[in-house]
């Protein structure tokens, strides 16, 4: 499960915090090429935030203090934080009329 702890870096430009324990496939293969993406779903709304872009392993104090801070379930054993800093973010949602959200998109309500 990823809790994605969004934040801002000293220049001010968003970035996701996010953790894997260091046995996972995930570890290996962020370990190997940082690329990668996040998706965030919101089933009541049939709603979706896709993160893509490139992820560095957060130096020990940095990640000791995602670890201690962490809000659900923190993970004990083999921990490693991240840093997910997005080139691209996306955002999917399925209008109401075809069974999504309640939300108006684009203004296009059907009367």
């Amino acid at each position: 499960m990823v809790q994605p702890l969004v934040e801002a870096d000293a220049d001010g430009s968003p970035s996701l915090r996010f953790h894997t324990t260091s046995k996972s496939a995930k570890f290996a293969q962020l370990s190997a090429d940082g690329r990668c993406t996040l998706s965030f779903i919101n089933p009541s709304s049939l709603a979706c935030v896709v993160f893509a872009g490139t992820a560095e392993r957060l130096p020990g104090p940095e990640a000791a203090a995602l670890r201690d801070g962490w809000p659900l379930f923190p993970p004990q054993q083999n921990f490693t934080g991240w840093r997910l800093r997005p080139s691209s973010v996306q955002v999917v949602s399925i209008p109401a009329a075809l069974g999504g959200g309640t939300r108006d998109d684009a203004g296009n309500s059907p009367d």
